[in-house]
């Protein structure tokens, strides 16, 4: 799941961790919070649960799909589309 997080994090144009060398990048995924700020408002607590510290706290598949079933059809998720 942490790394569904990650994954998320950078689909959305950000980096969970930020730049750097990948003994930073491993320091701070143990020791900080992810930045998720470019992550649309409505999957934020859904995608910082993927990215808790604690494995026993991050959500299961299902209850990711539980989740994303529940939002309202047609949910903006994100910045509209340039056109």
């Amino acid at each position: 799941m942490f790394a569904l997080g990650a994954v998320l994090v950078a689909a959305a144009g950000g980096r969970a961790f930020g730049d750097g060398t990948p003994m930073g990048l491993m320091y701070r995924s143990v020791h900080e919070s992810a930045d998720l700020a470019t992550v649309p408002a409505g999957l934020r607590d859904l995608v910082g649960g993927c990215l808790a510290k604690d494995p026993a706290r991050r959500p299961t598949p299902g209850a990711i799909l539980d989740a994303l079933a529940a939002r309202p059809q047609g949910a903006p998720t994100g910045p509209d589309a340039a056109s």
